[in-house]
């Protein structure tokens, strides 16, 4: 008697009971994103679709004819993915679905395209928004002195693209630590209300410019007090005046880590561990 054929294919697959199939793509989706550490997503300081009325600044907030819903947008990063990551978001709505029980979703993409996010584990960087902390503020945070209707729109579009992203990351000049008023430490965690972690990111320059290639690298407070010895005794006072706004508040403040923000050229990455999420 001979034996059957071998095959790569399963043809079966779609007469399985939906149960059997959807535990099978659970399956093949957390085995590729346990591929995939996580990834830093730098957001976009777009000029072209930003402005805050009342406020010297290239930002736009205002939804434009060619672009009627506002969103956030990311700096494109290239990051080698596992072989059937992709594809699984393409290849069925099962396939599709699994990858979202475990937080991925689509964000544009600055200049064209998209990027897949997981926001359970990717960090979201607010990076190359110039050391102006109220511009970002003011972007982000409901301001009824400043906004119209049109403004609130837009803010909470933010917010809705923002929800469920659990790791927030700002260089130190723009980072919602500096807020140690009551009303605008509220308004930070009312647009970030689920954030688990704050990263406050360093860099070896003082002109925070977005370099795409940054990485993130874990820093102890003596490492903070050798190297940024100005801002590492600063950063610690904030940081415990951040908190305790909010311990008065009786809201919860998410963790704060300090990192170093690093790319090729910039040295000591050899001396400091790969920050993970």
């Amino acid at each position: 008697m001979s034996s059957p054929p071998c095959t790569n294919s399963f043809t079966l697959f779609p007469n399985l009971p939906t149960e059997i199939q959807d535990q099978i793509w659970d399956i093949l989706a957390r085995e590729q994103s346990d591929l995939l550490p996580p990834r830093i997503h730098p957001i976009a300081r777009d000029p072209a679709s930003w402005r805050i009325p009342g406020l010297e600044s290239d930002l736009r907030c205002l939804p434009q004819p060619s672009q009627p819903e506002i969103q956030l947008t990311l700096v494109y990063r290239s990051y080698p993915l596992p072989a059937l990551f992709k594809p699984l978001f393409t290849l069925c709505r099962g396939s599709r679905d699994a990858m979202k029980r475990l937080s991925y979703c689509v964000w544009e993409r600055k200049g064209g395209g998209y990027v897949y996010v997981n926001k359970e584990k990717d960090v979201f960087y607010f990076s190359g928004w110039g050391g102006d902390y109220w511009v970002l503020f003011k972007a982000l945070t409901a301001d009824a002195t400043q906004y119209g209707e049109e403004d609130e729109i837009a803010r909470r579009l933010f917010m809705v693209q923002l929800q469920d992203c659990r790791n927030i990351a700002f260089d130190v000049v723009t980072s919602p630590i500096h807020a140690c008023e009551m009303d605008q430490l509220l308004s930070w965690l009312d647009t970030f209300r689920d954030m688990r972690c704050l990263i406050v990111v360093f860099g070896m320059r003082s002109d925070y410019r977005l370099r795409p290639d940054m990485e993130f690298w874990a820093v102890d407070e003596e490492v903070l007090k050798e190297r940024h010895r100005l801002n590492g005794r600063e950063f610690k006072v904030m940081v415990e005046k951040f908190k305790e706004v909010g311990e008065e508040l009786g809201v919860r403040v998410p963790v704060i880590e300090a990192v170093l923000g690093l790319q090729k050229g910039d040295g000591l990455s050899s001396e400091l561990t790969l920050h993970s999420s």
